[in-house]
This record gives structure tokens, C-alpha cells and sequence, in this order.
């Protein structure tokens, strides 16, 4: 019988061709090698049943938010870290996101802060005299509603047509 050393490498060297973080494979490997007292065999060498393909699934499951790990139909994989928005652009394509998915994340009495930027970037949607007398009629002279509703119009263009600000940026 090898030794438990030997026995040790042999299963760190079956791990290896798992698509998981080295972190969580090594923690895997650090639990179920633990050796008894005696020093004769490791944890998993107790278990009654062992699959390792099954037990490295259900260690990513129970690990999963720490290891940032997402279920596919195929096993899991590492989520991609998001990029933090830093641009002015990047933070607008950002908003629009959050309005695509829920407008009410993006609240309208502050949109009028995107204005200035996308007019002076030649990014606002285009209104015609309809569109500016809609706008008289609902906000009267309240400046602050007309910007916002300027800026929501635009967003909804562009929810409509399945783009983004960069994608308006690069057609200018």
C-alpha cells in the first residue's frame, strides 16, 4: 500500500483537471486530505461513497457566492467581475442598463443631470414641434421636468432600437 503522502499527491494530482478556481480546489484539497489520527488514511478515504467529479459540484455549490461561482447546465464557472463604470459615457450606458431592466431604478426627477452631457455630445433625441408641444402641455416652464422628460425620451429611443450611448457615440 503507498504511503499517505504518496496517496496525498496522487489526490491533488485528480483535481487538477477540474475547470475551478486553484483557491477552491485547494481548499477541497485541504478538508477532504485531512489525515486521522493514527496518520493511516484522509477524510475522503473514510467516506463509504466517494465520486470526486460529485463532491468538487456539491463543495462549488455550498462556496459558490465565495468563490464567485455561477451555475451552468455544463457545471460552474467563475462570474466575470464587472467592470466599474468610470467614464461619463460608461456611467450613462450603465443607467440605461438599470432603466432597461427596471425604469423605475432610474428615477425620473434625476435624470436631468445626463442633459447638459448628452447635449452638448449631440446625443439627445431629436424632437420635432409635436414632441415640444407635448412637453409645454405636461410641464408648462418647469425647466427641470422638460430636461428630464428630454432625457427620458432618449432613453426610451434607445431601449426601443436595442442600443446604447456608446453605440449613438460611435454614429456621430
Amino acid at each position: 500500500m503507498k504511503s499517505i503522502e504518496a496517496r496525498a499527491a496522487d489526490f491533488k494530482r485528480d483535481l487538477q483537471p477540474f475547470a475551478f478556481t486553484e483557491q477552491m480546489k485547494q481548499e477541497f484539497y485541504d478538508y477532504w486530505s485531512e489525515p486521522n489520527k493514527s496518520n493511516t488514511k484522509m477524510r475522503f478515504e473514510q467516506e463509504t461513497t466517494w465520486d470526486l467529479g460529485r463532491r468538487l459540484a456539491r463543495w462549488a455549490n455550498n462556496n459558490k457566492d465565495r468563490h464567485n461561482l455561477q451555475k451552468t447546465p455544463t457545471g460552474y464557472r467563475t462570474i466575470p467581475e464587472a467592470k466599474v463604470p468610470e467614464t461619463d459615457l460608461e456611467k450613462l450606458d450603465y443607467e440605461l442598463m438599470l432603466y432597461r431592466l427596471n425604469f423605475e431604478k432610474v428615477p425620473f426627477n434625476q435624470m436631468d443631470k445626463w442633459y447638459d452631457y448628452l447635449k452638448a455630445n449631440k446625443m439627445l433625441k431629436r424632437f420635432g414641434k409635436d414632441d415640444v408641444e407635448i412637453l409645454r402641455a405636461a410641464y408648462g416652464d418647469d425647466n427641470q421636468k422638460c430636461r428630464c422628460a428630454c432625457v427620458q425620451w432618449t432613453f426610451d429611443w434607445l431601449v426601443n432600437e436595442g442600443r446604447n450611448f456608446t453605440w449613438l457615440k460611435s454614429q456621430l
